[in-house]
């Protein structure tokens, strides 16, 4: 399986997704904040959405999801969630650890990884600040 790199703009965050290491990061702001943006910023979620879908079936032994996203969009939001959802379909013995890394004042997004992790059954997103 073949890695995915997606490089930040100013709408869409880096997506470094690696197959040979476990290693699944995203960092910066993710959103469609101009309707001409939106089809651009939606985009590269179904591609790392498929990704995570053709990955599941033959995963490393461990799985590290590191996300640090700075702000995002409800499409954004929805997107993650389908992702960690379909992280939870990981079959043990293989484990999934989900770190979502906080900047000062974020109580928002802490409000958004609370809530997702009381929708999530078999994994947890631990909050690194």
């Amino acid at each position: 399986m073949e890695n995915l790199k997606i490089d930040a703009s100013k709408f869409i965050p880096g997506i470094y997704l690696n197959a040979d290491k476990g290693i699944l990061e995203i960092a910066g702001n993710s959103g469609a904040f101009a309707v001409e943006e939106y089809e651009r910023s939606s985009a590269h979620w179904v591609v790392a959405l498929g990704w995570v879908e053709q990955y599941i079936p033959n995963p490393q032994p461990r799985t590290t999801f590191l996300c640090k996203l700075r702000s995002f969009d409800t499409t954004t939001s929805k997107y993650l969630v389908e992702i960690f959802k379909a992280l939870e379909t990981i079959e043990k013995p293989n484990t999934v650890e989900i770190f979502w890394q906080l900047g000062k004042d974020d109580s928002d997004i802490l409000d958004y990884v609370e809530n997702v992790n009381e929708m999530l059954k078999n994994i947890h997103i631990t909050v690194v600040e």
